[in-house]
């Protein structure tokens, strides 16, 4: 059977991991929820947008149902998962392996990008040595707060102010010598990456780049190449090597004159368990993984998930692999006080599936969620 455009994204709904309320999976991951099922949620994407800490926890929250924010905090606690800039310069959870991986195939030439920038700031490479040396020395046992470790920096003779600080733990990360891995609650702490989750076995560039592909493609698929270079922003000289490697492990369908790639024991069909409905967090891998959103959300509703296009996503409803509305969330010491946008008037079983998915949201924050607005 063909594989269909319009199945495309409830499949990549079904690829990522996000059960909906009330489907069989979902009550088998709540059978199984707890740190190991965080951890299998982060492998399964190989990495996790998570610009903003704080709603990238639900991220993880809703595609590891039954979980709550002290299992993904012992996640973290465990060192399995760590929190720093794989790729495109944008920070993702992901294994500590994992990470050095990406850092191998994409750190050079993420870093080469942004040479002008770090010169307008008075970024040299001589500064960069010498706020490693700072780090190595200052971290080596602990773990401490953004401000602390700019302190650190400022009280060794490297000025961290107008964007410099930022910039330069950055760059540190792209080296491999730190990264985000303690938490205290929605915020985390630095730590020295080979400290706190020495490094396991190393692999060859070449399978480095097959593997990559291969779990992009089990993670987000149906995808095409292009997809994973812009996921990637690895070189088509690259990408093309990686398919090469992977041969048979993936499989092949033409869609609208374009190949889509899936795993070869993937479904060409979605299952009924991605017909409902799912509300997901700002920045969401399920937008974000891919560089084309309209088969997500429809082109004229783009501006309302990205307002004036500035590069701020809002939190998403999703339903049958549509996106139909934004929503809010404010959390308080004793609930969560949550309402909705729809783009369009919901019907009564869309509004009550958005309600039965952020009453997950309370169960993983271990408070009351209260409707604050009316949906329309």
């Amino acid at each position: 059977m063909a594989l269909r455009s319009a199945d495309i994204p409830r499949l990549r709904l079904e690829a990522q991991g996000v059960a909906v309320s009330g489907s069989d999976r979902r009550r088998e991951h709540e059978a199984a929820a707890g740190a190991d099922s965080v951890i299998d949620a982060v492998d399964r994407l190989v990495a996790v947008q998570a610009q903003d800490f704080g709603q990238s926890l639900w991220a993880l929250g809703a595609r590891a149902p039954g979980t709550t924010l002290h299992d993904v905090e012992a996640a973290f606690e465990s060192r399995r998962i760590v929190r720093s800039w794989p790729m495109r310069g944008t920070l993702h959870i992901l294994s500590p392996d994992d990470l050095r991986a990406v850092l191998a195939l994409t750190a050079e030439r993420t870093v080469a990008g942004t040479r002008t920038r770090h010169r307008a700031l008075g970024l040299d490479e001589d500064v960069f040595a010498r706020a490693s040396a700072i780090l190595r020395e200052g971290l080596a046992g602990r773990s401490l707060e953004r401000d602390e470790v700019l302190g650190l920096l400022e009280s060794g003779g490297v000025e961290t102010g107008g964007q410099r600080g930022m910039h330069l733990l950055w760059r540190l990360a792209h080296d491999g010598l730190v990264c985000w891995g303690p938490t205290e609650g929605t915020r985390q702490r630095m730590v020295l990456l080979d400290e706190w989750a020495p490094p396991g076995e190393e692999h060859g560039r070449d399978q480095t780049l097959r593997g990559l592909l291969v779990r992009y493609v089990a993670g987000h698929g149906p995808v095409t190449l292009r997809d994973f270079a812009w996921w990637t922003k690895l070189t088509m000289k690259d990408v093309t090597r990686a398919r090469e490697l992977a041969g048979d492990e993936l499989a092949e369908h033409e869609v609208d004159g374009r190949i889509q790639l899936i795993a070869p024991d993937a479904p060409e069909r979605p299952q009924r368990a991605s017909s409902g409905v799912v509300a997901l967090p700002s920045f969401d891998e399920y937008l974000l993984g891919y560089p084309d959103r309209t088969p997500m959300v429809r082109e004229e509703w783009l501006d309302r998930v990205v307002p004036g296009a500035n590069g701020l996503f809002l939190p998403i409803v999703v339903a049958a692999g549509q996106v139909v509305g934004t929503w809010r969330r404010r959390i308080e010491p004793t609930r969560i006080r949550v309402s909705a946008q729809p783009f369009e008037p919901w019907s009564e079983s869309v509004r009550r599936g958005f309600e039965r998915h952020v009453a997950g949201l309370g169960r993983f924050f271990g408070l009351a969620v209260e409707h604050v607005e009316s949906l329309r």
